[in-house]
Order: C-alpha cells, then sequence, then structure tokens
C-alpha cells in the first residue's frame, strides 16, 4: 500500500540495511513476526491487555514504565477475584500454583491449613495433621483434641469388662493411644471366644493369644479322643454282658 517511489528510494534501502545488519550478527529475518504487540508503544500495549497474562507480560516488558502501577493492580484484582472463588483444599491449592507470586499467597495456604484441620474427625487424622504442620496455627488445637480423645478413652476402659466391649471401643476411635486397649482386652481373656475375637482387632498380644487357642483346641480334640475311647469301651463292655 506504499508508492513506487517510496519502495524504491525508502522501503526497499532499509530492508537491505535491516538484512545486512541481521546477517552480522547470525539472526535470521525469514519469519513473519507474529505478535504484533511487539511493536506497540507502551500506552497501547497496556490499552491492550485483556488477561491476567496479558498484565503480567506487560509488567516484563516494561518494568519501569508509567503504567506498571496500574497493570500491577489489575493483576492483584484478578488475582483477587480468583482468591474469593476458592471454596476447597483443591482449588485453594490450585491458587497458589498458579499465582506463586500473589499477595494472597499466604490466606490461600492459611485456608489449606484450616479446610485440613476441619475435616480432621478421628484421633489418627490429628496425628497426621501434626506431623504435616507441628508449628502450625492449628497445632495447639489439634493436641487438645489429641488429649480430648485420650481422656475419653481412658474414661470407657474404666468401665469396660469384656474383649467384646474393648473391640467396639476401638471401632469407635480407630485408634489405641499407647496399647491401652489393647492390653486391657487381653487381660480379659478368659475363653476361646475371648482370644478369638481378640486376634481379629488387636496385636500385640497376638501370638500369645493364638497358643493358648492352640492349647484348647489340642485339649479339646485330646477329650474328644478319651470320650470317644470311652464310648466304645462301653459300647464293647455292654456287648459283652448279652
Amino acid at each position: 500500500d506504499v508508492s513506487a517511489e517510496f519502495r524504491s528510494n525508502r522501503l526497499n534501502p532499509n530492508k537491505d540495511a535491516l538484512k545486512s545488519i541481521a546477517a552480522s550478527i547470525n539472526v535470521s529475518l525469514s519469519k513473519q513476526a507474529k505478535d504484533l504487540t511487539f511493536f506497540y508503544t507502551e500506552e497501547d500495549s497496556y490499552k491492550a491487555c485483556k488477561s491476567y497474562g496479558d498484565y503480567s507480560s506487560f509488567v516484563e516488558r516494561f518494568p519501569n514504565g508509567k503504567f506498571k502501577s496500574k497493570a500491577i493492580d489489575k493483576m492483584i484484582a484478578f488475582e483477587k477475584s480468583e482468591f474469593e472463588k476458592c471454596a476447597s483444599i483443591s482449588s485453594f491449592r490450585e491458587f497458589v500454583m498458579k499465582y506463586p507470586k500473589s499477595s494472597f499467597i499466604k490466606n490461600a495456604k492459611n485456608e489449606i491449613v484450616r479446610l485440613e484441620f476441619s475435616g480432621c474427625k478421628k484421633y489418627k487424622d490429628y496425628i497426621e495433621f501434626l506431623k504435616k504442620y507441628p508449628n502450625g496455627i492449628y497445632a495447639p488445637k489439634a493436641k487438645e483434641k489429641l488429649d480430648a480423645i485420650e481422656k475419653e478413652i481412658d474414661r470407657s476402659l474404666n468401665t469396660i469388662s469384656t474383649v467384646t466391649d474393648c473391640c467396639a471401643l476401638y471401632r469407635k476411635y480407630d485408634a489405641d493411644p499407647g496399647g491401652k486397649i489393647d492390653k486391657k482386652a487381653y487381660s480379659l481373656c478368659n475363653s476361646y471366644a475371648d482370644l478369638s475375637e481378640y486376634i481379629k482387632t488387636f496385636t500385640s498380644f497376638k501370638a500369645d493369644a493364638q497358643k493358648r487357642i492352640d492349647e484348647i483346641e489340642r485339649r479339646r480334640v485330646i477329650i474328644g479322643v478319651a470320650i470317644a475311647a470311652a464310648v466304645i469301651i462301653l459300647i464293647i463292655i455292654l456287648a459283652n454282658s448279652n
């Protein structure tokens, strides 16, 4: 769309000059520029920004530009909008990954910890939480929960008197801090049924419990054989007496 005179006197000589410069620094000019915003002025580049990525790229390109602060304000607005949409652990984690330098990162991480704490229900949940956040803001509350559960278990142990009750107590909390329930359950094993119930749930004295079970079964076999022998002898005696 230029005149022949302009093309001949201005455009072509300038193109040749550029090619000569490019060749001297080993740069190819054979490809057409795809991102025409590269040729924009700072103001035009700012006006062309639409997304978070656009403003981020703008700040990188014009780190000392007069529109930098406005671009950063736009980025913060984007971050705030995205942060306010987060409602789950996964969404906050995605936010942290997407905006690692955001001013809302600390808030997002705090929300992750809060939601993880609120998701704790059982004894082992609080144990795992403390392993992950031993010095976190919810660590004291997690320790309080553990103490409360342990005290409740202790109170229950003082009232139960059967192996079945011990098994039920263990299932209720899915935990046995200090092995107290296990120990109490084994101390209550007085029969074959007790021992069988014990080894289904507990492990500390499982080997001893199994030995006792084997001994009871061995005695049962001996008694059974003895009874069978006695019956046979009785039958023989009765038969001979006739």
